[in-house]
């Protein structure tokens, strides 16, 4: 059977109303809410926002270009390749336009990325947040790559519960965690 995971969030007050970890423990005791590590794809997206927010001076209105983007060898691509040019951030986070949230990150860089990550309650964030590509060729997948200027990839993988905290906390405006 395959086995996944649920983890629901009231974000009036943070209290776990559902956590799920797996489909049968007798099977399976590893709790895939609470220990497994996975990758975050756009859920992410608003801790690179609100963190270009605040370091970088920006503001919701702030006009940033959606265009095709190649860092390296690697071209990040929005859903179905479309871009729609000059972007305010808001419709930008709102349409998760990859471009866009690529060009921040390099903007940004891991550490400022990984800092609001821990300051918004995600705490499993992995220690070990750089990985040079030449030495470590394996770890790179299509859609988690933040490449800067040193060719480093950002590796961000949470466990489940975080995440749920951190969603949960922006639906309010606040960090839950």
């Amino acid at each position: 059977r395959i086995q996944g995971a649920l983890v629901a969030i009231d974000p009036a007050n943070g209290y776990v109303r559902a956590l799920v970890g797996g489909y049968d423990y007798h099977k399976s005791e590893f709790d895939r809410a609470l220990q497994a590590r996975r990758q975050t794809g756009s859920a992410f997206k608003p801790i690179i926002y609100s963190a270009a927010l605040d370091t970088l001076g920006l503001t919701q209105m702030t006009v940033v270009l959606d265009a095709p983007i190649t860092i390296g060898n690697w071209s990040p691509r929005n859903f179905k390749n479309k871009y729609y040019g000059p972007q305010i951030l808001r419709t930008a986070l709102a349409k998760s336009l990859n471009s866009v949230s690529v060009r921040l990150a390099e903007r940004l860089g891991p550490r400022k990325i990984i800092d609001r990550a821990r300051a918004l309650g995600i705490a499993s964030i992995d220690a070990d947040v750089i990985v040079h590509p030449e030495r470590d060729p394996g770890v790179f997948t299509e859609g988690d790559k933040f490449l800067g200027e040193c060719r480093a990839k950002f590796r961000h993988a949470v466990v489940m519960l975080d995440l749920a905290w951190d969603v949960a906390g922006a639906a309010v405006g606040a960090t839950l965690a």
